[in-house]
């Protein structure tokens, strides 16, 4: 089977080339379309061909060296996105796949008009929708996005709820959504560490307790309830540290006034900056305990990402999150923004090394099974035959 993986954006890299190497593995003749990823070095990988058809005529390298604004880089993307569109669109009808499967659309108007185009082809569509609408969602969106996953012929989303959310929210066929969960980080975790190894790296005291908070910073993380949070925990564990570490999406000086306000600047350790996946071992090996205080989301790779380390997760009951943690055995979850229940489900891990020694080999063993790429490989093309006679 032939198959063209869309991602324009190269929003998430890592899973797209995961599943692209892990479809090539079953027999897909694959082919990733994407744009160069900014933050990372994505490595090459003979088993699946990878193309850079969007975002090379204005070397969006170069413009992101030349300019840390997204908000003035924004401008050029805009205006290069349309031509980048009606090239793709002569790519595709030379290339004639039997599936063509995006992960995501940048302008969803523009993107549905591409795909009634590749429907009259006669090439069934794909959408994965990793966010059934935009964080920042506008008035605009739910009319545009209605129309895309009117559109699509499949949809899959990573979770029941996600399923039960967008039936709810959209009126489509039952049929066409699939439930296909994210994948372990096991193609970019390298060696594993021992957790005194991977302190030492950080330079962190080996005695220290660390809890960590990992990815993009972005308001809906609901970072500000886990710093409230840290506090109550160094009530009982007064060698605990806080690590927060990714790349600040949004002026990160009022979260830099909560930690001074509450008096745990020397207890916090920040990283403010994207961290390449060839770091991860060292920050995921030297946590205790990972934490996603998110307010609201759909799915987070730092949960997958956070068992292929084998490491337990505290997350919030939002979005496909309380799916993906099996309670007492994986991690806990908590209700969003409630602070005293995030610190006791912190302390609740940290208290008992027994426990939390369990809670490691059962999130390691949730990563080599269930959310392992060669099943979720399997499941991907079942669906990919359900529209392929």
């Amino acid at each position: 089977m032939k198959v063209v993986m869309v991602d324009p954006g190269n929003l998430t890299p890592y899973y797209d080339y995961s599943l692209c190497k892990a479809l090539a593995e079953i027999g897909c003749e694959v082919k990733l379309v994407t744009s160069p990823f900014l933050y990372d070095v994505i490595p090459d990988n003979s088993n699946f061909d990878l193309g850079y058809l969007f975002y090379g005529i204005l070397h969006q390298r170069a413009i992101n060296r030349l300019c840390k604004s997204a908000w003035v880089r924004k401008p050029f993307k805009v205006l290069e996105y349309p031509i980048d569109l009606l090239l793709f669109g002569r790519y595709i009808e030379k290339a004639k796949p039997d599936i063509l499967h995006y992960q995501w659309v940048l302008m969803p108007a523009l993107d549905c008009l591409m795909f009634k185009r590749f429907q009259a082809m006669g090439i069934p569509l794909v959408y994965t929708a990793h966010n059934l609408l935009p964080h920042e969602e506008r008035r605009w969106h739910r009319k545009q996005y209605a129309s895309l996953y009117g559109t699509v012929d499949r949809i899959i989303v990573h979770s029941e709820n996600n399923r039960k959310e967008l039936l709810q929210t959209f009126t489509l066929d039952a049929v066409k959504v699939h439930v296909i969960p994210q994948g372990d980080f096991s193609d970019f975790s390298g060696e594993p560490l021992i957790r005194e190894k991977a302190k030492e790296m950080l330079g962190i005291d080996s005695e220290r307790q660390i809890i960590l908070f990992f990815g993009l910073i972005k308001r809906y993380k609901g970072l500000e309830h886990l710093l409230k949070a840290f506090p109550m925990v160094k009530k009982h564990f007064p060698g605990a540290r806080l690590l927060v570490a990714g790349k600040p999406k949004e002026d990160f000086s009022p979260y830099e006034n909560l930690i001074a306000d509450l008096g745990i600047v020397e207890d916090v350790i920040t990283q403010l900056r994207f961290i390449p996946y060839k770091e991860l071992a060292a920050y995921f090996c030297a946590a205790d305990v990972v934490v996603l205080p998110y307010l609201k989301t759909y799915q987070s790779a730092v949960v997958f990402t956070a068992y292929t380390f084998g490491r337990p997760v505290i997350a919030t009951a939002t979005g496909g999150l309380p799916e993906a943690i099996e309670e007492g055995k994986s991690g806990y979850v908590v209700p969003p923004a409630d602070a005293q229940m995030l610190a006791e489900a912190i302390c609740e891990i940290l208290s008992d090394e027994a426990r939390m020694a369990q809670m490691d080999d059962y999130a390691r063993h949730l990563a080599k099974t269930k959310y392992s790429w060669p099943d979720i490989a399997r499941t991907t093309l079942e669906v990919y035959r359900s529209l392929v006679k």
